[in-house]
């Protein structure tokens, strides 16, 4: 099916090294955590600086902590970032502004716990700690549009860190999954509107059962190859998990960090951007408007969770691009003697 995209367009400038500038901080409570040790993040940061002359950096944080309850679920967030419960003088509950005057990225996840979806009652409560999918996702429209106001910064998302099978039920980890799929493929794309400064890593995908019958395990629950105890009740991956997902992770942190630019919205140009994507050849064909002379661009294509797809380096101000992938959301990025483009797009 041919889509015909409407495009509003955001134009980039880029901006001079700051104080926060290539640096991220990882919000997390135990699965996090194990993950970023057991998986070397900070190390595979490091190898890459120095194969790349590069000079990223992440740091982590149990966040919230002491005075706050052990509790990381989208209720938490809200309630301290959106409510106004959070107090910069106490770092384990600092303030959403706070994180951002000191990090280009904030990385936040929830544990395990949050994957225990109960069955919604309603419309749901924003204001309501009750874990249930309507709950969940007017919490998250409310951070989303906090995360708007903040566009000079990078924000990147964990979907739900999945449950053992023998805690949870097969109702619940189907609940789970739908939560995580929204994230990916509806929240960013539901209001009509660009948020190209958030950004999706699917631990959900990785570290959760796929396959509908598996030999072993349950679907949607932590794969049994990821179990600490198959006869226990642990969701707490082992440590050939976190080895496998820490150095995606990583690279998803470098790979996020790139793009050096800051988001200003209004700036007067004559130039946009026209797009049309057709799923059945997996191809977008583009078309610049009000660029006249023959200018070298480059054009990028990124999944939704930024991992880049392709980069076409051009003199045509239309053409057509074969991403051989499968439907989706994409990221499209436009550079044009140092004014950038950026849109998502489904295909």
């Amino acid at each position: 099916m041919k889509a015909n995209i409407s495009i509003v367009c955001l134009f980039f400038v880029t901006f001079a090294a700051n104080a926060q500038s290539d640096k991220a901080i990882f919000l997390h409570h135990s699965t996090g955590g194990a993950v970023f040790s057991e998986g070397n993040v900070v190390q595979w940061i490091t190898d890459y600086n120095t194969q790349h002359a590069t000079n990223y950096s992440v740091t982590e944080l149990a966040y919230p902590n002491d005075p706050w309850g052990w509790e990381n679920y989208p209720y938490d967030f809200w309630k301290l970032w959106v409510d106004g419960s959070c107090d910069n003088a106490v770092n384990n509950i600092q303030c959403f502004d706070r994180l951002c005057q000191d990090n280009e990225l904030i990385i936040f996840k929830h544990c395990f716990p949050g994957a225990g979806i109960s069955e919604d009652s309603g419309n749901g409560n924003v204001a309501s700690a009750e874990k249930t999918l309507a709950n969940y996702q007017l919490q998250y429209r409310a951070l989303l549009a906090l995360f708007d106001q903040y566009p000079n910064n990078k924000i990147m998302v964990w979907t739900l860190a999945p449950l053992h099978r023998n805690a949870t039920d097969t109702g619940q980890a189907a609940r789970a999954a739908q939560f995580a799929n929204w994230v990916k493929n509806i929240w960013l794309t539901e209001d009509g509107k660009n948020h190209p400064n958030v950004f999706i890593f699917d631990f959900f995908g990785l570290a959760a059962e796929q396959a509908a019958s598996p030999a072993n395990g349950m679907q949607y629950c932590l794969k049994y190859d990821y179990e600490g105890d198959h006869n226990g009740s642990d969701s707490h991956p082992n440590t050939s998990a976190n080895q496998f997902i820490g150095p995606i992770f990583a690279e998803q942190i470098v790979t996020t960090l790139a793009t050096t630019t800051i988001v200003t919205e209004n700036i007067p140009s004559t130039l946009s951007l026209e797009l049309l994507s057709d799923a059945s050849s997996k191809t977008l064909s583009y078309k610049i408007i009000g660029q006249t002379a023959k200018t070298p661009f480059r054009i990028e294509v990124f999944s939704v969770l930024g991992q880049p797809i392709i980069i076409v380096e051009t003199f045509d101000n239309s053409g057509l691009i074969t991403l051989n992938r499968g439907g989706g959301i994409y990221i499209v990025q436009v550079t044009i003697n140092g004014t950038f483009i950026s849109q998502k797009v489904i295909l």
